[in-house]
């Protein structure tokens, strides 16, 4: 239940600070897609500004692990900051 409820409310407060589409995809441990109540981290990926698209990615039951910047939306050209927390 906690990890619908966090998962739900980090979905509420991306939504309401930014106005842009938003892509959220589910992974498990091996980088495998997978539904979200089997996985091990999400990343979100959002048009940041005008020249910058960005890729965030957080564990599920954690906090943000890591993000990256890219010129277009397909991921192909890095732009910006690409940092891992630790």
């Amino acid at each position: 239940m906690l990890p619908k409820l966090l998962i739900g409310s980090l979905i509420l407060l991306l939504y309401l600070s930014s106005a842009t589409a938003q892509k959220i995809r589910y992974y498990d441990a091996h980088n495998n897609e997978v539904r979200s109540d089997e996985a091990n981290y999400f990343t979100v990926q959002y048009k940041f500004n005008d020249t910058c698209w960005a890729k965030d990615y957080y564990r599920i039951k954690g906090p943000l692990i890591r993000e990256e910047q890219y010129k277009d939306q397909k991921n192909t050209v890095k732009n910006g900051r690409y940092f891992f927390m630790i």
